[in-house]
């Protein structure tokens, strides 16, 4: 019953938050998602939050899990509707992040490993930016970042399996949009599938 109540309680927060995330991008980003996509947000802040919920019941890094959840969702569906991922809610990513990790971890060496694999994936993510003929947008880097700092947090083994759970996710949206006769020149949003990734690494090697 505890469990379940705390389940509820972390999907009703994540919607709640999700919503006050969009309202907020829209007022001072200038960012419209319209009634649909503050609806898909807070469904699937819902969702996520609820799963999060049920699996870090107890944990001290539940906090850390569900702004990354929250934030996470938000940047998504900012990202399929305008192809942007701005810097404002990725630096509140971070940076919430890595106060709620560093609070919830046990012992320094998890906020450092987190840090650590940010950086790894920002370098990594700024040499395939200046790749030539690279799709890398600024954008996906900088939230790749963000997103391995959750995941470092947990293990080296979180890292790799969050971002190629990502890379599949990420190559069959292409494969379905290319299928669908979008072609080479439409622009395809990575930000969920980098996000899917990531949460799927956390709640599977969930403590």
């Amino acid at each position: 019953m505890v469990a379940l109540g705390i389940v509820a309680l972390c999907a009703v927060v994540g919607a709640a938050a999700s919503v006050v995330v969009l309202v907020w991008a829209e007022q001072c980003l200038c960012l419209r998602v319209g009634g649909v996509g503050r609806v898909v947000a807070a469904v699937a802040a819902a969702v996520v939050c609820g799963i999060i919920g049920w699996r870090y019941d107890g944990q001290v890094t539940l906090p850390a899990m569900l702004w990354l959840a929250c934030l996470g969702v938000a940047l998504c569906v900012i990202d399929i509707v305008h192809h942007r991922l701005p810097d404002a809610l990725v630096v509140a990513l971070f940076g919430g992040g890595a106060v709620l990790v560093g609070v919830g971890v046990e012992g320094i060496g998890g906020l450092w490993r987190g840090v650590g694999a940010a950086g790894v994936v920002l370098v990594a993510g700024l040499l395939g930016l200046f790749a030539a003929g690279s799709g890398v947008g600024r954008g996906d880097v900088t939230f790749s970042a963000a997103l391995a700092l959750f995941l470092g947090a947990r293990s080296w083994t979180a890292v790799v399996y969050g971002f190629l759970f990502g890379a599949v996710l990420l190559a069959v949206s292409a494969v379905s949009l290319l299928a669908r006769g979008g072609g080479r020149n439409r622009r395809l949003a990575a930000g969920p599938s980098l996000f899917l990734g990531a949460v799927a690494a956390v709640v599977g090697l969930a403590p």
